[in-house]
């Protein structure tokens, strides 16, 4: 496998993770009752961002998720040892687009925040912190 693809898979399976992670967070959060969508998010972010800093795979480190004004929920990651300058960061997000496109749409796992109308941001960075590229998926659109 090409180097530049096994990075994009470990991206994949770090992103996949990471979601997960909060739609679990947001069933627990919603204890049955229907609250404001926007409360549960900021709740799934604030307990979500207790457990963090997280390694999420052994490039790809989770550092924080933060509830935006509506229904957006944002990841933010970094990817230790790498520099955005060296990356192909179309290549990469082009690569994995389809992939977390496809999980929240169908992934039971995801329905909660599906439920919620949802969108998803994900932003990532170097160890230096800088950019490298985000990613949006809006259940709107599929």
């Amino acid at each position: 496998m090409q180097p530049d693809k096994k990075n994009a898979l470990t991206t994949v399976f770090a992103m996949v993770a990471g979601t997960v992670i909060v739609s679990v967070a947001v069933k627990k959060a919603s204890h049955g009752h229907p609250p404001c969508p926007e409360k549960i998010l900021a709740r799934t972010s604030s307990k979500l961002n207790q457990t963090l800093p997280k390694m999420v795979d052994h490039i790809t480190r989770l550092d924080t998720t933060v509830q935006r004004p509506g229904r957006i929920f944002s990841y933010k990651y970094t990817l230790l040892g790498r520099k955005a300058a060296h990356l192909n960061k179309e290549r990469i997000k082009a690569s994995i687009a389809p992939t977390l496109i496809q999980n929240y749409k169908t992934n039971p796992a995801m329905a909660g925040l599906r439920g919620l109308s949802t969108v998803l941001k994900y932003a990532y960075f170097d160890e230096a912190g800088a950019f490298i590229f985000d990613l949006e998926i809006d259940p709107k659109t599929f």
